[in-house]
């Protein structure tokens, strides 16, 4: 009995110990985990770009990345300690990314995204289709971000996709070197280039809609090199080349229909 009760005093003193520091630990533990979180969900880095119609802008990024924006494209870029994250809002860009194993440079497009840690390529956000084309190195795209079990594509050098963004559906897309971001040299390299989309590239450069009447005629291939500067002379040049009729429409656009 004497032994048990010396024991007491002992016992109470840890519990009063315990019950004095709890708190203190508690917020200790909080504050390190609350640290650490701000530490990795904060940028180090942001930027907001934007170009106008018939504007084309150069940035470069504290790493050494380079993106080259076209014609009408809004562009957000976070850096954080584990990673590099940019979505590309609406427009193009080709991206030239500087190598960095722990911090992978992602850009989101609406559903989808592009995984890279150093590699060279070009991006297209829709509407309709998100196309990403390969120029070096090797990108991961997802076309559906958003689902777990959507399947990741490996993409090398000379490799494309496109991603329709309303189903998610994505068909590869044959590339040439030379036509992989050729945009930032005043020229586009079509090269058995189905109508439907030399028409919708062309439209971004003019400024206003251009139709093609009829699924037979979209699908029509075309190969050859359009100015940037002047895509009005290429798309007069058509009939040359296709079996169609061209229509300037003014301020309604362009009408490409059988002749």
């Amino acid at each position: 009995a004497p032994a048990a009760a010396q024991g007491r005093p002992a016992q109470v003193t840890a519990r009063r110990w315990r019950k004095a520091w709890a708190p203190a630990l508690l917020s200790a533990l909080l504050l390190v985990g609350g640290g650490w979180y701000w530490w990795d969900h904060h940028p180090s880095y942001t930027l907001d770009v934007a170009t106008g119609p018939g504007e084309m802008r150069a940035v470069a990024l504290p790493d050494g990345t380079r993106v080259t924006l076209n014609f009408d494209s809004r562009l957000t870029v976070r850096y954080y300690p584990r990673r590099r994250d940019a979505e590309l809002a609406r427009g193009e860009a080709f991206f030239q990314v500087a190598p960095a194993a722990q911090q992978p440079f992602t850009v989101d497009s609406g559903t989808s995204q592009v995984r890279v840690v150093g590699t060279a390529f070009n991006l297209r956000s829709g509407p309709p289709q998100f196309v990403v084309k390969v120029l070096e190195g090797r990108v991961e795209v997802r076309p559906d971000r958003r689902r777990a079990d959507a399947p990741v594509l490996q993409l090398g050098p000379g490799a494309g996709v496109s991603v329709d963004a309303a189903s998610g559906r994505h068909t590869a897309v044959p590339v040439a070197a030379d036509s992989v971001g050729d945009w930032r040299h005043g020229q586009l390299v079509f090269a058995q280039t189905p109508l439907a989309e030399v028409a919708a590239e062309l439209a971004r450069y003019l400024g206003r809609p251009v139709r093609v009447e009829g699924a037979k005629l979209a699908a029509l291939p075309v190969s050859g090199l359009a100015i940037t500067e002047a895509p009005a002379g290429f798309l007069r040049s058509l009939p040359m080349l296709l079996p169609v009729r061209v229509q300037d429409l003014g301020a309604e656009g362009w009408r490409i229909s059988a002749r």
